[in-house]
């Protein structure tokens, strides 16, 4: 979920928990959103919802965000993870879906359908009309059965619907699906580090699915570290994926200072992809 997202879905709850029977007893409040420990700013106005100000009480939008009586999206997962644009996604990924009903509303239906970005076409499309309405927050899991193409971007559109018609929409980003086996975007932050008061995540995302091996060689050539991921598991799925190293060698021994390797082999069936990293220790 994007920040604007965020910030709409915590405006709209702000208000929902306004509604009804309570009283806004001030013009001001502030929240933190315990996701992000960003702290957010609004201007409670009876009768017009709620605006966005920055710290000073001036507005950062004028417009005003209303509580919705529609069902809400609150949240969208591929394979567990909330995607960024042009992220990997396996070729049979599952789609998670949690959705809320509105202030004064219910939940009907939903539907969920994965849509070619390039041909405009629909590939997988699923719509469920519920056998009661139900006013509770629901989650929808849908494993895709159909594989999708290969070196093809996509979408996932989720909408649902009220016993009166009322509809929200949420689109994902464009996400990649791969025919074959790659590394991308392999980096380490912070770089360097100082093992003494951090550690350092190294991040790199996956075409596909994959066996990983993580190797750490000093300039000398000594392997000094080495971790090992079973593909599907954590730091071997397909799209975004972080590691830690703590700085110590396989004896538990913090390195020295200076430059040290990371090799970052995935393997898959007969297909084989490396990346490397510079990371330097400096303490």
């Amino acid at each position: 979920m994007s920040w604007g997202q965020r910030l709409v879905l915590l405006t709209g709850l702000i208000l929902s928990l306004l509604s009804g029977e309570s009283r806004i007893e001030a013009d001001a409040l502030a929240v933190k959103d315990m996701e992000t420990n960003i702290v957010h700013y609004f201007n409670l106005i009876e009768g017009h919802g709620a605006q966005i100000v920055d710290q000073e009480g001036q507005p950062i939008s004028p417009s005003f965000i209303a509580a919705t009586a529609t069902p809400s999206i609150l949240m969208l997962t591929i394979d567990g993870k909330e995607i960024e644009e042009n992220d990997y996604v396996r070729s049979q990924p599952i789609l998670t879906a949690r959705i809320a009903p509105g202030i004064t509303g219910d939940i009907a239906s939903y539907n969920i359908k994965i849509v070619e970005v390039e041909g405009f076409l629909t590939i997988v499309s699923t719509a469920s009309v519920l056998s009661a309405t139900t006013n509770a927050e629901i989650e929808v899991v849908y494993p895709v059965t159909q594989a999708l193409e290969g070196n093809r971007h996509y979408q996932v559109i989720v909408s649902a619907s009220d016993s009166s018609g009322k509809t929200d929409i949420l689109t994902s980003p464009i996400f990649k699906v791969a025919k074959n086996l790659k590394i991308e975007n392999a980096i380490n932050g912070p770089n360097p580090f100082n093992p003494n008061q951090t550690s350092t995540h190294i991040e790199y995302s996956l075409s596909q699915d994959a066996d990983i091996d993580l190797y750490i060689y000093s300039l000398s050539g000594e392997q000094l570290w080495h971790q090992e991921m079973m593909a599907g598991t954590s730091g071997a799925t397909a799209g975004f994926n972080q590691l830690i190293w703590d700085g110590k060698n396989r004896y538990s021994e913090t390195v020295a200072n200076g430059v040290y390797i990371a090799y970052i082999l995935a393997k898959k069936s007969d297909e084989k992809a490396v990346a490397k990293i510079k990371m330097a220790v400096l303490k």
